[in-house]
Order: C-alpha cells, then sequence, then structure tokens
C-alpha cells in the first residue's frame, strides 16, 4: 500500500488539532456555560420561592387583618342586633370575601356560627380558642372539614369591648387559596409551586388535585420508590436547612428545585422545573457553537493548506532531492536546492545536508589515503611473515637435529650404564675370590702343623694367588678405564648440555622477537635451559664419584702390588720355608688383613659402582626427557611456522580487501 503524503499527513494533523481545540472549546463552553446557566436558575428558583413564600405571609397576614378587622365590627358587641341579623351581616361578609363561614365563641367556649343553622359548638378545648384567649390573633394548621372533608384554616382573634376582652371571633376560610398563590406561579412548561408542612403533607400545589388526595410525600416514598428521591430531598435539605437548592429525580424526570422555609408558619415552599427544560438554551448555544466551530475548521483548514501546508510540502521536497543526490554519491556536485539564506528549520536542515556533504567528501578522502597505507603495510606485513616462516624452518631444522643429538646421547649414557653393570658382575667374582682367599689362609693356619709336608701345596696355593692377584690387578685396571670412559661420557653430556643451554637462549631470544606469538614456544626453551642446568649438575655430581672411585681403585692396585710382592718373597724364599715356618702364621694373619681390606675396598669399590649406575640411569633418563622436549620444540615450531604462513595468508586477504574498498571508495563522484 503506498504511504500517504507527508503533507497530507500534516494537513490531517492540523485538522486533527483545529477539531480537537475546537471540541475542547466547545465541550469547556458547554460545561462551564451548563455551571453558570444552573447557578443563574438555582438564584432564580430561590428568589421565587421567597416571593411565593412572602405571597403566603402577605396572604396569611392580610387574612388575620380581614379577621380582625370583622372582630372589631360593633355588631357583634352592640345588644340591639339580634344574633340572627348578626348571621347575615356574616354570611354576607364571608361571601364577599372569600370565607367559608364565621363563628363567634364566649370566654367560656361556648361557639356558635353564623350560619342558617347557627349550630353551636364547644370550642373551649380547640387550640385556636386557647391561643386567642392569650389576647393574640391565631391561624391554625391546614385542617380538615370533617363535613365536607376539604381543607381548611382557622383563623381566629379577640373581641373588645372598652379594651375588654369579651368574646372571641373565628374565621373559616378554605386552603385553597395556597393552592391558588402556587398556580400563580408560572415557569415554563413543567415548572411546579408546592407548599409542604413540617410532616411532608402537602397544602398547596400548582395541580390542586394533589392537596385534594390529601399527598404526604414521606408516607407516599414508604410505598412507592418514585417518590423516594422527592422523600430524601426533602429530609436531607428542606428539614436541615433556611432556604437552598438542589436537585433530584421524581417520576423520570431530573429537577432542579429551591426551597425557602416561612417565617410565618412551619410551612415550606418549594419550587421545582425540569433541568432539561432549563437546560435547552444551553444545548441549542452548544449545537450553534458546533455548527460554528465546524466552519471555523473548514476555513482554517483551506487557509493552513494554502498558507502553510504547501510551502511546507514544497521545502520537503527540496530536501529531498538534496537527500536523493547524496544517496546517488554525488557529493561533489553542489545541492540543487539553496536554503542557505533561510533563519529557519529548513534552512537549518540545508545547512546540516551541506555539511554531511562536506564530511562525507573529507571522509572518503581520508579513506582513499588510509587504503593506500593498507595496502602498502598489508604487502611489507606479508613479507615480512614469509621471512618469519622461513627462519621458524631454520630453527625447527636445527633443534630437530638437537633431538637426533640427545637421542644419540641417551643411547650413549645407556651402554656405559651396561659397562657398569658388567664391572660389577665382575667386582663380585674379585669378592667371591677374596672371601675363599680368606678360607686357605684359615686353612693354611690350621695346618700349619703340616706346613712342611704341605709346602709343595703352598707353592701351589701361593701360584694360585698369584694368578688371582693378576686377575684382581686386570679387573681393576678395567675398572680404571671404565672410569675414565665415565669421566669421558660425563665430559661429553657437560658439552651437550652446554650447547642445549646456549640453544635455550637462542630460542628464548627468538620467542622474544616473535612477541605474543612465540610466547609458548618462549616458556619451552625456558624448560630445556632448566634441563640442561640440572644435567651439567648430574654430570658434576658423577665426576665427582667417579674420582673417588679412582682414588679407591688406585689403592686397591697398590695393595694387590703389595701382595704380589709378598707372595713374590714366599716363592723366592719358599726353599727357607722350613726355617721360618714359625712366622707362618703371622704372615697369613697378615695376609687375611690384607685380603679383608682389600674387600673392603672391594665393597667401597662396587658402592660407587652402584652410585655411578644410578647416575648414569639419571642422566639416560634426562637425557630422553631433553630429546622429548626437544621433540616438543620442534612441534610448536611447526605450529607456529603453520601460523606465519597463516597470517600471510591473511595479510594477502587484507591487501584484497583493501582493494575492495578502493573499488567502493571510487563509486563516491568527487
Amino acid at each position: 500500500m503506498k504511504n500517504k503524503s507527508i503533507g497530507i499527513r500534516v494537513a490531517f494533523g492540523m485538522v486533527a488539532g483545529i477539531v480537537i481545540a475546537c471540541g475542547l472549546l466547545v465541550a469547556l463552553s458547554s460545561i462551564f456555560g451548563s455551571r453558570i446557566l444552573k447557578k443563574m436558575v438555582e438564584d432564580e428558583v430561590l428568589s421565587l420561592t421567597k416571593e411565593v413564600a412572602r405571597a403566603v405571609d402577605d396572604k396569611l397576614t392580610a387574612e388575620g387583618k380581614i379577621v380582625e378587622t370583622l372582630a372589631a365590627n360593633p355588631i357583634l358587641t352592640q345588644s340591639n342586633y339580634s344574633f340572627t341579623e348578626k348571621s347575615e351581616y356574616m354570611q354576607k361578609q364571608a361571601s364577599r370575601l372569600g370565607y367559608v363561614e364565621f363563628f363567634i365563641s364566649t370566654l367560656k367556649g361556648e361557639g356558635k356560627k353564623f350560619t342558617k343553622g347557627q349550630e353551636d359548638f364547644d370550642a373551649s378545648d380547640r387550640e385556636y380558642f386557647k391561643e386567642s384567649m392569650t389576647g393574640k390573633t391565631f391561624m391554625s394548621d391546614i385542617l380538615v372539614d370533617k363535613m365536607t372533608g376539604r381543607n381548611i384554616i382557622v383563623i381566629s382573634t379577640p373581641i373588645y369591648q372598652n379594651d375588654k376582652m369579651v368574646g372571641i371571633f373565628g374565621a373559616v376560610k378554605s386552603a385553597d387559596f395556597i393552592s391558588n398563590i402556587c398556580a400563580e406561579f408560572s415557569w415554563g412548561e413543567s415548572g411546579i409551586a408546592s407548599i409542604y408542612d413540617k410532616s411532608g403533607q402537602v397544602i398547596g400545589h400548582t395541580n390542586a388535585k394533589l392537596v385534594e388526595e390529601k399527598l404526604n410525600i414521606l408516607e407516599k416514598a414508604a410505598q412507592d420508590s418514585s417518590y423516594q428521591k422527592l422523600a430524601d430531598f426533602y429530609t436531607t435539605k428542606i428539614l436541615t436547612q433556611t432556604t437552598g437548592a438542589g436537585e433530584y429525580s421524581f417520576l423520570g424526570n431530573n429537577k432542579l428545585a429551591g426551597f425557602y422555609n416561612m417565617k410565618v408558619k412551619d410551612w415550606t415552599v418549594l419550587i421545582s422545573v425540569n433541568s432539561s427544560e432549563i437546560m435547552k438554551p444551553q444545548t441549542d448555544l452548544a449545537l450553534l457553537m458546533a455548527l460554528f466551530a465546524l466552519v471555523v475548521i473548514v476555513l482554517l483548514s483551506i487557509l493552513l493548506h494554502f498558507v502553510l501546508t504547501r510551502p511546507l510540502i514544497k521545502a520537503l521536497n527540496d530536501a529531498r532531492a538534496n537527500i536523493e543526490q547524496l544517496a546517488r554519491l554525488e557529493i561533489g556536485k553542489e545541492l540543487p536546492h539553496d536554503y542557505s539564506n533561510r533563519q529557519n528549520e529548513f534552512g537549518d536542515i540545508y545547512r546540516a545536508i551541506q555539511s554531511l556533504r562536506q564530511n562525507i567528501t573529507g571522509l572518503v578522502q581520508q579513506i582513499h589515503s588510509s587504503i593506500d597505507k593498507l595496502t602498502s603495510s598489508s604487502k611489507d606485513f606479508s613479507q615480512s611473515c614469509n621471512s618469519a616462516s622461513a627462519m621458524a624452518t631454520d630453527i625447527t631444522r636445527t633443534v630437530d637435529e638437537i633431538a637426533q643429538g640427545a637421542t644419540a646421547q641417551a643411547s650413549d649414557v645407556q651402554d656405559g650404564v651396561a659397562e657398569l653393570s658388567h664391572m660389577g658382575e665382575q667386582m663380585e667374582n674379585n669378592t667371591v675370590q677374596m672371601k675363599e682367599m680368606i678360607g686357605a689362609s684359615d686353612r693354611v693356619d690350621l695346618l700349619q702343623v703340616e706346613g712342611k709336608s704341605q709346602l709343595q701345596s703352598l707353592i701351589d696355593s701361593t701360584k694360585q694367588n698369584t694368578e688371582i692377584s693378576a686377575k684382581i690387578q686386570e679387573a681393576i685396571k678395567n675398572t680404571e678405564q671404565s672410569v675414565d670412559e665415565i669421566n669421558l661420557a660425563g665430559d661429553t653430556i657437560k658439552s651437550i648440555s652446554d650447547q642445549i643451554n646456549l640453544l635455550a637462549l637462542n630460542a628464548a631470544i627468538e620467542a622474544a622477537r616473535a612477541g605474543e606469538s612465540g610466547r609458548g614456544f618462549a616458556v619451552v626453551a625456558e624448560e630445556i635451559r632448566k634441563l640442561a642446568e640440572s644435567s651439567n649438575l648430574s654430570t658434576e655430581q658423577i665426576r665427582k664419584s667417579v674420582v673417588t672411585l679412582a682414588e679407591r681403585t688406585q689403592y686397591a692396585v697398590s695393595q694387590i702390588i703389595e701382595s704380589n710382592r709378598v707372595v713374590e718373597e714366599q716363592s723366592v724364599n719358599v726353599a727357607g720355608m722350613s726355617e721360618k715356618f714359625e712366622g707362618i702364621s703371622d704372615a697369613l694373619e697378615h695376609l687375611r688383613n690384607t685380603i679383608e681390606k682389600i674387600f673392603t675396598a672391594n665393597e667401597r669399590i662396587n658402592e660407587a659402582r652402584e652410585k655411578v649406575s644410578s647416575s648414569m640411569s639419571n642422566i639416560a633418563a634426562l637425557t630422553e626427557e631433553n630429546a622429548a622436549s626437544t621433540q616438543e620444540i620442534s612441534a610448536s615450531m611447526q605450529e607456529q611456522n603453520d601460523t606465519f604462513l597463516m597470517i600471510a595468508t591473511e595479510s594477502e586477504a587484507l591487501l584484497e580487501l583493501g582493494e575492495d574498498l578502493e573499488r567502493i571508495s571510487s563509486e563516491f563522484k568527487l
């Protein structure tokens, strides 16, 4: 669906605003007008209630004056007039003045009517008689005539003769005059005037029929709910206030009413009128204002269209054309519609668009410059990555060679351990032979008594001892040779450790040059350096142990030489053995001690051999660990080489991205 023009929207918004404003104006005018009119009507109703109450008061006062005037008529006190004459006179006056009848009463309450029948009655218990006996004119409440059933009012006043009260004169007046006064009230079609007593009894009404029906609104409300609102208004307002106004609902109509409590009698004047009739002028005025507002809306809409909407739409279309030029990336051309001289919102929009065009132009120029720098930096970075990759390849090759050397070193150390094991076996053989020599010495000592007879056996034993000594000397020489080989192996290990330490130092330097990507390689190089230092320490310990072993071996050799010398002396002097046989025991004891010393030295040599073997095993393990670490370094360098290759690839991609940016920025027409 096609979007509506912004001009239509603006016009619609303005019209809607005017409609709302006019609607609010009409509504507020209607509300406040209704309130003002209602207040005026309430004031008018209160004024009318007071006028009606005043009219009733005046009427009652006038009726009292009439009765007082009639009571002062001499005919009532002069004896020369018969009662019949008096009655005829009073009947004429009653007919003329609108009374039902007159009557007279003695001070004892003996009453008599001025009628054709001249009826007698007892007035002593009547309220009006008692009140008039006090010397004042009294007007009763609404009474019901028992004969006719009509509502009446009795007015009584004292009769004076020579300023002395001689009787009571009374008049019976129909209460219809109250309804007549209410009927004289006229206010539109629904205006009603009514008068109630304190009990809620209607004593006067525009509709006199309600008075004849003796309507009591309080009693009626208990029977008919339609009277309830009126009864509530009567009890809550009329009985509690002297005068006032209010509203209530009666028979489906909203009533606006005013009331006034009279001073002469405890009666209340109530005037009511339908609210709809009162508010009709206000309703007509509201309709007229709505029609006027509609005309104003139409005229203002036409005026706004030509004065505001059309220039607004033109300015917006010009701004759109300027923005469309920027959207076509034609930033080198001047904007087609110039609003720079206007000091309003459209001038601000034009200046903002112009500033945007200049900013885009500067931005595109900066992008071109940045693209050139990016292309150059990408090429240099790619070359650096290729160089780093080649260097990493060389390092990997060197590390592989180190790994191969470490593996060979581990093999040589294992051979040294095997040689030490063989040396141990020979040392054990020497121990066994020395134990046999001790046994032989013991037997010689036991058989010294048979020395002469066993001289030949001694010669044989001496020869055997010489041979054994030669073998021991040979074994010790072999041990010395093994010690030399261990020293040579230790020197070799130390040399390899120094080379590994140097390589680790070079690797750490290269890792530092590589920056963040070489951090892992630097950790591995540091571990290799620590292993090399550990290998140097182990080699030094082995060297010290070998020196000790060599010293003890030299001592064993010297002892063996001494033993050989003794054996040789025994061989030379065997001819004189007979004479010196007594010293054989001492010589054998000396020999036993010497053999024990040799045995002890042999045990020490064996212990040193075991230590050397353990050290050589440790060296072998360290060498194998060095080989494994070197292989890990080789793998890490290979990964680093792959990373350099990947960075080089990314650099080429970055170079391609710079070319794409160059192509995109070229679309801006500067």
